[in-house]
Protein backbone atom coordinates (compact mmCIF):
# COMPACT_ATOMS: atom_id res chain seq x y z
CA UNK A 1 0.00 0.00 0.00
CA UNK A 2 1.50 3.44 -0.55
CA UNK A 3 2.60 5.47 2.56
CA UNK A 4 -0.59 7.96 3.53
CA UNK A 5 0.89 11.40 3.68
CA UNK A 6 1.36 12.92 6.94
CA UNK A 7 -1.27 15.33 7.84
CA UNK A 8 0.97 18.76 9.05
CA UNK A 9 0.05 19.25 12.93
CA UNK A 10 -1.97 22.82 13.15
CA UNK A 11 -3.03 24.32 16.32
CA UNK A 12 -6.63 23.27 15.19
CA UNK A 13 -6.22 19.45 15.36
CA UNK A 14 -3.60 19.38 17.64
CA UNK A 15 -5.05 18.88 21.48
CA UNK A 16 -2.84 20.85 23.88
CA UNK A 17 -0.38 17.88 24.84
CA UNK A 18 0.55 17.94 21.12
CA UNK A 19 0.50 21.57 21.10
CA UNK A 20 2.90 21.41 24.19
CA UNK A 21 5.30 18.24 22.91
CA UNK A 22 5.67 20.36 19.26
CA UNK A 23 6.68 23.36 21.82
CA UNK A 24 9.30 21.15 23.41
CA UNK A 25 10.41 19.70 19.88
CA UNK A 26 11.02 22.81 18.49
CA UNK A 27 12.86 24.66 21.56
CA UNK A 28 14.84 21.26 21.31
CA UNK A 29 15.49 22.26 17.86
CA UNK A 30 16.88 24.97 18.70
CA UNK A 31 19.31 24.06 21.53
CA UNK A 32 20.82 21.08 19.06
CA UNK A 33 21.16 23.81 16.45
CA UNK A 34 23.28 25.91 18.86
CA UNK A 35 25.18 23.22 20.00
CA UNK A 36 25.56 21.40 16.64
CA UNK A 37 27.21 25.06 15.58
CA UNK A 38 29.60 24.96 18.90
CA UNK A 39 30.94 21.58 17.57
CA UNK A 40 31.14 22.11 14.21
CA UNK A 41 33.76 24.88 15.25
CA UNK A 42 35.47 23.21 17.15
CA UNK A 43 35.73 20.19 14.31
CA UNK A 44 37.15 23.08 12.10
CA UNK A 45 39.38 24.28 14.39
CA UNK A 46 40.73 20.22 15.38
CA UNK A 47 40.88 19.50 11.75
CA UNK A 48 43.38 22.79 11.15
CA UNK A 49 45.73 20.63 13.58
CA UNK A 50 45.35 17.89 11.80
CA UNK A 51 43.25 16.09 14.78
CA UNK A 52 40.29 14.73 14.71
CA UNK A 53 36.39 15.18 16.84
CA UNK A 54 35.89 12.65 19.30
CA UNK A 55 34.11 9.61 17.50
CA UNK A 56 31.03 9.79 19.93
CA UNK A 57 30.74 13.71 19.46
CA UNK A 58 30.43 13.75 16.16
CA UNK A 59 28.24 10.54 16.05
CA UNK A 60 25.86 12.54 18.38
CA UNK A 61 25.51 15.19 16.43
CA UNK A 62 25.13 13.45 13.35
CA UNK A 63 21.89 11.13 15.40
CA UNK A 64 20.35 14.28 16.89
CA UNK A 65 19.32 15.86 13.53
CA UNK A 66 17.93 11.79 12.73
CA UNK A 67 16.40 12.15 16.31
CA UNK A 68 14.29 15.21 16.23
CA UNK A 69 13.13 14.53 12.53
CA UNK A 70 11.54 11.29 14.02
CA UNK A 71 10.23 12.84 16.96
CA UNK A 72 8.57 15.32 14.30
CA UNK A 73 7.18 12.59 12.13
CA UNK A 74 5.75 10.65 15.48
CA UNK A 75 4.08 13.95 16.50
CA UNK A 76 2.56 14.20 13.20
CA UNK A 77 1.53 11.10 12.78
CA UNK A 78 -0.10 11.38 16.51
CA UNK A 79 2.23 9.17 18.34
CA UNK A 80 2.66 10.95 21.46
CA UNK A 81 4.53 8.13 22.84
CA UNK A 82 6.95 7.76 20.61
CA UNK A 83 7.74 11.90 19.96
CA UNK A 84 8.12 12.07 23.85
CA UNK A 85 10.57 9.24 23.65
CA UNK A 86 12.91 10.81 21.09
CA UNK A 87 12.01 14.58 22.33
CA UNK A 88 14.03 12.59 25.54
CA UNK A 89 16.71 11.07 23.02
CA UNK A 90 17.30 14.29 21.79
CA UNK A 91 17.83 16.04 25.16
CA UNK A 92 20.05 13.71 26.74
CA UNK A 93 22.09 13.76 23.12
CA UNK A 94 21.82 17.95 23.61
CA UNK A 95 22.97 17.70 27.09
CA UNK A 96 25.93 15.26 26.02
CA UNK A 97 26.99 18.16 23.17
CA UNK A 98 26.52 20.58 25.92
CA UNK A 99 28.49 19.08 28.12
CA UNK A 100 31.41 18.50 25.79
CA UNK A 101 31.53 22.36 24.51
CA UNK A 102 31.22 23.50 28.83
CA UNK A 103 27.80 25.02 28.64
Amino acid sequence: APPQAAQPVTAATASPELKELRDKINRMAVRAAAAQIGVRSIEQGLDRQGLGLRGDIKAASIRLDYVLMEARASLQSGDVEGARNNLQYAEGTVEKLEKFLGQ
